[in-house]
């Protein structure tokens, strides 16, 4: 029988919305999505896992959604005392980054005032048998080879899972348009040798969750876009065996092509 042995979440775009919000329903949803990791981390006993994103813009989001968003993390992750290791997103960074010239990533205040959340940005990290090898989003993916480089070999002396966190596009991956993306920046067949060295490879920024290869493309976990119509989202239980299981969010809004006919079970 499998076991879960982590809970995956990604691209929480946390904001105010001024577009298709009645009541600002949607402004609810980051709070709700937090609630839900953290119940299937505590009925699971697992940590959770975020790979980037955490604001939908961090120069110009509205303290509304920052405040709100920091009071549910405190609830929901830092009072029960739930691990939580995660990586910045491209939306998390003020500035463009790399590691020479590092931009503030609005993850760093989380890091600096919850305990229990634990920012692997160009670092490592262990927990409960896996080792988390962190790569953020850096522009044009200058630093990706350089830190599979650097991290080859690296680990834990037991026999620990190695798991690679990106938050990057990737060639071949599909948005919830259905849009393919083709080639990407500095993405070749030198990155992919060395990523044969992982077990499983966790990637935010690309909305729509699917799996290539050995990655999994975690997704984001509510609609957030009109592309994202007919698309299934939520959060991912990771099992022991790598296969994941993904569930829905209650709660959260969904778009819906209005087309002159209401649709069954829609209020409007």
């Amino acid at each position: 029988m499998k076991t879960p042995i982590a809970i995956l979440y990604s691209d929480l775009h946390a904001h105010i919305w001024k577009q298709y919000n009645t009541e600002g329903l949607r402004n609810t949803v980051p709070a709700k999505v937090l609630k839900r990791v953290s119940e299937l981390c505590i009925e699971y006993n697992v940590p959770a896992i975020f790979t980037g994103d955490m604001y939908h813009g961090y120069e110009d989001i509205p303290a509304e959604a920052i405040i709100d968003t920091e009071i549910a993390y405190k609830e929901y992750f830092e009072n029960p005392k739930i691990l939580h290791f995660a990586i910045s997103g491209n939306h998390d960074f003020i500035a463009r980054n790399s590691y020479k010239n590092r931009s503030k990533s609005s993850l760093h205040k989380f890091e600096a005032i919850f305990n229990t959340f634990k920012l692997l940005d160009y670092k490592v990290g262990e927990v409960k048998g896996m080792t988390l090898f962190g790569i953020p989003y850096n522009n044009g993916n200058v630093d990706l080879l350089k830190f599979l480089k650097k991290y080859k070999n690296r680990g834990s002396k037991h026999k620990y899972l190695k798991i690679l966190m990106l938050h990057t596009d990737w060639p071949g991956a599909k948005d919830t348009s259905g849009y393919e993306l083709g080639s990407y920046d500095n993405i070749d067949k030198k990155v992919e040798k060395y990523l044969k060295e992982y077990d499983l490879i966790l990637c935010g920024h690309i909305h729509k969750h699917q799996i290539i290869n050995h990655m999994i493309m975690v997704g984001a976990p509510n609609q957030q876009r009109i592309s994202d119509i007919g698309n299934e989202m939520g959060v991912l239980i990771l099992y022991d065996d790598l296969t994941v299981k993904m569930v829905e969010v209650p709660g959260v809004p969904k778009f819906v092509e209005y087309t002159g006919i209401k649709p069954k079970g829609i209020d409007m």
